[in-house]
């Protein structure tokens, strides 16, 4: 497709990393962008021929120009676009796409809810891209106050009806309920580390829970190395020394992105 301006600038801003619009996002009304540009921003989001251009052009990062473009404009009619994309396997491996959707999502607003829902809901979709959304959720919470219990009682009756089969995203669930301090839902987490359909590495134990909701002040049991017993059977197929001293998941993220371990590296270490 043949894009015009603004939008067209977009295909060589390149790098966020380079201009120092990593973590703090352009503004792009500044370059001209503004509503009338969503379906061009939809297109170029969209426009697989650039993304597989050279890693080092810099028509590779228009679509994540384009999505940044889209959240600051609320632009509901690309839900439907993005949540396409993270069943499109180029997409779903990439780090950008982890970090950054649950924000645009957050952003956009309440419109994505439902479609999250659904996707969250479909078992038939891969673990990680669900992860993606129960934080898309999560994020659409915190930027959208009014509909932040919608979003609990979302994330909780998911963990309801939960089982073993995702472990890893019943954890980021649990996670994200903490992160939105839901101390009401305590009781379906308790059930859930009941039938033991949590991933520890995640967010801890229940004890843990428990504490950064601030329902018990102490542990009562020695707190476990959830690293460790998460890579058990690993380990006894090929021992392994580590090297370097075991980050929790509660610590800053070595990588330096400022976050909590839990939510940037651990997925990628999994």
């Amino acid at each position: 497709m043949e894009y015009t301006k603004p939008v067209s600038d977009l295909i060589k801003l390149g790098d966020p990393r380079d201009t120092g619009h990593c973590d703090e996002w352009r503004e792009y009304s500044t370059l001209g962008i503004s509503k009338k540009d969503i379906p061009q921003l939809i297109e170029l989001l969209t426009d697989m021929d650039l993304y597989f251009q050279d890693s080092d052009m810099p028509e590779v990062w228009a679509s994540l120009h384009a999505w940044r473009a889209l959240a600051q404009l609320n632009a509901k009619e690309a839900i439907p676009h993005l949540i396409k994309l993270l069943d499109n396997e180029e997409y779903e491996d990439s780090d950008w796409v982890t970090e950054e959707f649950p924000k645009v999502f957050g952003m956009i607003g309440e419109e994505a809810i439902k479609p999250l829902k659904s996707f969250l809901y479909n078992s038939s979709k891969e673990e990680y891209p669900r992860i993606t959304v129960a934080h898309g959720l999560e994020q659409i919470a915190n930027y959208n106050p009014d509909k932040r219990q919608e979003c609990i009682e979302i994330l909780s009756d998911f963990l309801r009806q939960s089982t073993d089969e995702v472990t890893t995203l019943n954890g980021f669930a649990i996670s994200f309920l903490v992160d939105l301090n839901a101390v009401s839902e305590i009781h379906v987490i308790r059930d859930a580390y009941d039938r033991d359909i949590i991933d520890y590495s995640v967010q801890g134990d229940l004890e843990d829970v428990e504490l950064e909701l601030g329902l018990r002040q102490e542990r009562s049991t020695p707190k476990p190395n959830y690293m460790e017993s998460y890579y058990e059977p690993i380990y006894r197929e090929t021992p392994y020394q580590r090297e370097s001293k075991k980050v929790g998941r509660n610590e800053p993220c070595p990588c330096g992105s400022g976050k909590k371990y839990k939510k940037c590296c651990l997925n990628k270490a999994a």
